[in-house]
């Protein structure tokens, strides 16, 4: 534990002696952890651009959903869609990502369209791994938020899986909006139960709490909220310490 809390520091130190003989330049290495889903749908494809304008910043990416320690570690930033276990560290809320459950064409004419949460009892359902969403999923009926068992035909631990067995008619499922918009756009899958959505997450920016924010965790973070920004059309959000 102490050769990591050292390793950090050292490493912390060598990226601000490094930024300060070129103010302006970013340089050093930047490790970075992402979500499956966020990392492929919105940050992979705009990463080139990052590296292009950062020619001489050596950039390490983990694409995971595990809550990672910081100094462990060695990570210097992680995009999350939830905050648990993070509360000692600072986190810059970027913007909401609201979720929406949907089943292919085929299985809605097969099965039926559901019209009320309970309706889920009837149907099959994909759900995911370790998510707290993994039995039950959550809606709002007449004002009061509720907590609907369903019925996990397949499970997974990585969203394109599940996806893909939504889109071969496997069942219904949930997902950030942002990772199915083309498949609702499409037609290869169609979005129901929509009135009774009740959770609305938020992509976050999380790094160590410390005084000093080196320039490439800066320089990433604005990086993350104008892109989110731009795939979604919502208003910046500002910086500042959250809680889960």
């Amino acid at each position: 534990s102490f050769y990591q809390h050292c390793r950090a520091v050292l490493d912390q130190l060598d990226g601000v002696v490094e930024n300060s003989l070129c103010p302006g330049e970013l340089r050093g290495r930047l490790r970075i952890v992402s979500p499956p889903s966020f990392t492929r749908r919105i940050l992979s494809p705009a990463l080139p651009d990052f590296l292009r304008k950062h020619p001489d910043l050596r950039v390490e990416l983990r694409v995971t959903t595990a809550n990672l320690e910081f100094l462990q570690n060695g990570v210097d930033v992680a995009i999350r869609m939830m905050l648990d276990h993070m509360s000692s560290n600072e986190a810059v809320r970027i913007g909401t990502a609201p979720s929406v459950l949907c089943a292919s064409p085929d299985y809605l004419a097969t099965c039926g369209v559901p019209q009320q949460p309970e309706d889920l009892a009837a149907h099959r359902c994909l759900g995911g791994i370790s998510s707290p969403y993994g039995e039950t999923w959550r809606f709002k009926v007449n004002g009061e938020v509720i907590d609907q068992p369903i019925k996990s035909r397949f499970l997974s631990d990585t969203g394109d899986v599940l996806r893909d067995a939504c889109i071969g008619g496997l069942g219904i499922a949930g997902f950030y909006r942002f990772h199915v918009e083309d498949d609702l756009r499409a037609g290869r899958l169609v979005a129901v139960l929509e009135a009774f959505q009740a959770d609305v997450s938020s992509v976050y920016i999380v790094r160590p709490s410390a005084r000093y924010v080196s320039p490439s965790v800066q320089a990433f973070t604005a990086f993350v909220r104008d892109l989110w920004t731009e795939r979604t059309g919502t208003a910046r959000a500002r910086p500042g310490r959250s809680a889960p």
